[in-house]
């Protein structure tokens, strides 16, 4: 079996049949370290353009409540997160589960070629300038658990033409 954060993956095989008689050409994203998996199983091998979503980084808030936020990568020699990016509810840090429940400051700065990223109900804040100069990011759907959002944090997102809000604000509630 693949492991992904301390978690099987089901075997490939279940669903290798769920995706016949589509454009294989189609892009595949999978979860992280399991492109090679993914290339060789059967039904999968089909297709022609497999992607690994980006490992994320993350800072730990608070030990006690075991919670975490995205942040970026400290090493430079790491390339900026990029393609399709989804944020998982927990992340397991030195065998310890922790709640994603922050986008950190600054966490997809200059991030200029990320495609879309996906926001779990965990995330309840969205740090300042999280997503500054992601210039091709062209949509965010926002969860309802988010309840506040910093200042700058979509700055020069010049290709966002759709952002989807699942609940009102309080700020916003008391205009």
């Amino acid at each position: 079996a693949i492991e992904e954060e301390g978690k099987d993956i089901k075997v490939l095989t279940q669903y290798a049949n769920s995706f016949t008689d589509i454009d294989t050409t189609a892009v595949l994203y999978v979860p992280a370290g399991t492109r090679e998996a993914y290339a060789t199983a059967t039904g999968w091998s089909a297709f022609a353009n497999i992607n690994e979503e980006c490992e994320l980084f993350y800072n730990i808030t608070d030990s006690v409540s075991r919670t975490v936020e995205v942040t970026f990568p400290v090493d430079k020699s790491i390339p900026p997160y990029s393609g399709r990016i989804r944020i998982p509810s927990t992340t397991i840090i030195n065998d310890t589960e922790y709640t994603v429940t922050a986008i950190g400051k600054s966490a997809f700065k200059d991030c200029d070629s990320l495609l879309s990223v996906s926001i779990p109900e965990s995330v309840e804040s969205i740090c300042d300038s999280a997503f500054v100069n992601c210039f091709n990011l062209p949509s965010v759907n926002i969860p309802q658990s988010v309840t506040s959002i910093g200042l700058s944090a979509f700055r020069e997102c010049r290709s966002i033409t759709v952002i989807t809000l699942a609940s009102i604000f309080p700020a916003i509630a008391t205009i």
